[in-house]
């Protein structure tokens, strides 16, 4: 099977994926859907050097 990296949006978290995960992981999909720095339960570590942008 597939193992899937599950990554919400801006403004929200890993638990965006809680309908989605068990029914992959019942089709024998290993999942994960972690919550970025600065949302959901690490909403305490947002500070001015978390952005929501990449620079190569």
């Amino acid at each position: 099977m597939s193992t899937f990296v599950l990554v919400h949006d801006a403004w929200h978290a890993g638990q965006v994926w809680d309908r989605v995960v068990p029914r992959l992981e019942a089709a024998g999909h290993t999942c994960f859907a972690p919550s970025l720095t600065g949302h959901g339960p690490h909403e305490h570590l947002l500070g001015p050097e978390v952005g929501l942008y990449w620079l190569p």
